[in-house]
């Protein structure tokens, strides 16, 4: 058998996209995908990151306090909760919870920005006072010092998206599904300016898509169930009588998503050198899997 026909062959056997030095092929089927932007299609890039934070700095708070990067994160989201006490934000979470991308519940400041209800420059310019007040809140200057550079780099819309990275084989994912004829939108936590320059940094991306819809310019944050709604009336998207698969690297946004009828699935990550990325393989397998079972929102295809 030839190259060339035994490559037919698995692709019409397998609804599955193999990835490797000839590419990706398909046979996934569904009348929509949506997918999530941090950690499907874009996440952090580390080195970028660490030189804005300050290598010193951060080199001195590992060494000094021997604490991990997840302390500093910890520590990150503990300030902008305080930042929220001391400014009368009421801090106490909704019904919906949202997490970060480890499960951590987000700050109030930070549900607000992706809402579009506060500014990065709001948020900042709050923060950095409140923190220069308040050095009773760290163990150590350098502890300080870094969380006024994380502050910054988060909430600068610029210097944010200056560390942001594409994760090149979902976007080819992404232009395989285009190619089947398949219609891809995006359904994303994101605040409207750091969205609009993500946009300007990578047109060849976005414009891919039929559609889109960030937290920001909607007012609802995933996994609030209005936000998945609000997608599927403006793109007339029907999940009781269509296919369509929601991609996300967060559980609760797939189980969420799932709650509405829509087949979600999670965008599990694999170690890499300098971090985790999501995997592509695991992500199509899950698909595959799922198109076996007789429900495709139900079965139990996350691992």
């Amino acid at each position: 058998m030839g190259l060339l026909s035994m490559f037919n062959l698995i692709s019409r056997s397998l609804p599955i996209i193999l990835a490797g030095s000839i590419g990706f092929t398909a046979s996934l089927h569904a009348d929509a995908y949506i997918f999530d932007i941090g950690g499907v299609l874009v996440d952090t890039h580390k080195i970028k990151s660490f030189k804005m934070l300050g290598i010193t700095n951060v080199l001195k708070y590992f060494i000094i306090l021997r604490r991990s990067p997840e302390k500093l994160k910890d520590k990150f989201f503990e300030t902008l909760n305080n930042v929220a006490r001391v400014n009368k934000i009421n801090t106490r979470p909704g019904r919906t919870v949202s997490r970060d991308n480890t499960g951590k519940p987000l700050p109030r400041l930070m549900i607000l920005w992706l809402k579009g209800k506060m500014s990065a420059e709001q948020i900042r310019t709050m923060s950095l006072e409140a923190i220069e007040k308040h050095p009773e809140w760290f163990d150590h200057p350098v502890e300080q010092k870094l969380i006024c550079n994380i502050v910054s780099l988060t909430f600068t819309p610029k210097k944010y998206i200056a560390t942001r990275m594409v994760y090149q084989k979902m976007v080819d994912f992404v232009k395989q599904c285009k190619d089947n004829g398949h219609q891809v939108y995006i359904l994303s936590n994101w605040d409207p300016e750091s969205f609009a320059l993500l946009q300007q940094t990578y047109p060849e991306v976005f414009n891919l898509f039929d559609g889109i819809m960030i937290s920001g310019d909607v007012g609802n944050i995933k996994p609030h169930k209005k936000i998945y709604k609000k997608l599927l009336t403006k793109y007339h998207l029907n999940p009781r009588t269509s296919q369509i698969w929601f991609i996300d690297d967060q559980i609760e946004n797939v189980t969420a998503a799932r709650k509405l009828k829509i087949c979600g699935i999670w965008c599990k990550k694999q170690k890499s050198l300098f971090g985790a990325n999501p995997n592509l393989n695991y992500v199509t397998q899950q698909i595959a899997n799922a198109q076996k079972a007789k429900d495709f929102v139900t079965a139990q295809y996350v691992a």
